[in-house]
């Protein structure tokens, strides 16, 4: 199966976003913006573009002080660098910390999640080698990005729960739920379950009104530690975002799963030329890789990401300009069926 890093993912999941809270504690939307066909700058969730950056590091630290906690909150992006050198870079935006369409965690919560970190790096937080998104043998737990997500975010019984918050048309559910039904369709291990009678266990999928995506989720299940929020998805009901719907919701599905995106891969110099700032996820466990995928649904599309002439063998068709996908393909159907199939997972 393919194997994905997690954590910047953080999403870094991680996977989002936004305003008054509504039962699942997520946000409703406002006025729909304009639909001009200019489509949000998901650029400015990649990359500071010349925004200031906070820097900050736990390097030698014991504990977080009050200034350093603020510094982690403060709205704006933030640069971390953990006590092993491993850095992470964020936006605080409408009180979440999120990186592209993935979200790691409240802002309010990113001293929790450093802590956490730090816990784990220092050995006083054991955990699982067993890695969401992987080769079923586990992730290496010295590689800090792949071993925060752990099965622990996996989706129990092979099936996700998920409700429309209000806000959504009538139209616009149907036209979402079209890609429901066709993930439902397709040979994949988890299956999505619609409910009209939300709880917190269940993926929120919510309307917004925003000016930087069409889409967010974090990666993974949440709610198992302090610092995560709730599962949702977010959907722009904004800036022309609705003619880009075909494939967003299953891209946001994919993340919720587990799936990182195809671009962080170790490799992705053999195949792709990001001009994002996206970070590759490396670790031992990459030698698991299996053909890039040019299909992907998890790939993002230029201009964030062109093909290049691959140096090794791929799956999909290989383009330089790469357009939006519009369903999971064969390679990410492997991968998703690769982790929650595999006999070692432990959560059945």
């Amino acid at each position: 199966m393919k194997n994905r890093n997690l954590l910047r993912s953080i999403p870094v999941a991680l996977a989002l976003l936004l305003a008054s809270c509504n039962q699942a504690g997520v946000s409703t939307p406002a006025a729909a913006g304009p639909s001009n066909g200019t489509l949000p700058d998901a650029s400015v969730m990649l990359s500071p573009k010349g925004m200031p950056v906070t820097k900050t590091s736990t390097a030698g630290l014991r504990q977080l002080s009050s200034d350093l906690a603020e510094k982690l909150t403060a709205e704006g992006w933030v640069e971390h660098t953990f006590s092993n050198g491993e850095t992470l870079l964020y936006r605080n935006l409408r009180g979440y910390a999120a990186y592209g369409d993935e979200v790691i965690a409240p802002s309010k919560n990113m001293p929790e999640y450093v802590q956490y970190v730090e816990d784990f790096i220092s050995g006083k937080t054991p955990i699982s080698t067993q890695s969401i998104g992987l080769n079923p043998d586990g992730c290496s737990v010295r590689t800090l990005f792949c071993a925060i997500r752990t099965t622990a975010y996996m989706w129990a019984g092979k099936r996700v729960d998920y409700y429309y918050a209000p806000g959504f048309t009538e139209s616009q559910i149907n036209q979402l739920e079209q890609q429901v039904a066709e993930w439902n369709a397709s040979n994949t291990a988890i299956k999505w379950y619609r409910s009209f009678t939300p709880n917190g266990n269940m993926v929120s999928v919510n309307p917004v009104n925003v000016t930087e995506y069409c889409g967010q989720a974090y990666v993974g299940y949440q709610g198992r530690v302090a610092f995560t929020g709730p599962n949702y998805i977010n959907i722009n009901v904004g800036y022309g975002c609705e003619n880009a719907w075909t494939g967003t919701m299953q891209h946001e599905m994919g993340h919720v799963v587990g799936l990182p995106h195809e671009q962080d891969r170790c490799d992705r110099d053999n195949y792709v030329t990001v001009t994002a700032n996206t970070a590759k996820k490396c670790g031992e466990d990459f030698r698991y890789y299996e053909n890039f995928d040019y299909d992907s649904i998890m790939l993002y599309e230029s201009p964030h990401v062109y093909g290049i002439t691959p140096k090794g063998p791929y799956v999909g068709t290989f383009s330089e300009y790469l357009p939006r996908k519009s369903k999971l393909s064969a390679g990410d159907i492997k991968t998703i069926n690769g982790i929650y199939l595999s006999p070692s997972n432990p959560r059945p």
